[in-house]
């Protein structure tokens, strides 16, 4: 392969081994601090019962507030699914 004979030029060239793109949390890391503020005090309630929808209808209520604007979709701006992976 390119990679293996040094090539690094010719394999980055190759549209290979690239950041496709900003990430939601690299657009908005202060709701991420604020995510992970949030996850952290509902896990350290005795009766802790916490779901990762409650994390993406926190994150979903954090950012229309950040850019002072009204929702106007069902959808939330970060998925449940999403947040399951934020998790990990």
């Amino acid at each position: 392969g390119i990679f293996v004979n040094g090539d690094f030029d010719a394999f980055m060239d190759d549209g290979r081994g690239r950041k496709r793109g900003d990430s939601f949390f690299d657009e908005y890391p202060e709701l991420e601090t604020e995510a992970k503020l949030f996850v952290a005090d509902a896990c350290s309630k005795k009766s802790s019962d916490f779901k990762a929808i409650h994390m993406a209808n926190f994150i979903d209520s954090s950012y229309y507030t950040l850019l002072n604007t009204s929702k106007c979709q069902n959808e939330l701006i970060r998925s449940e699914r999403m947040c399951r992976l934020d998790l990990r």
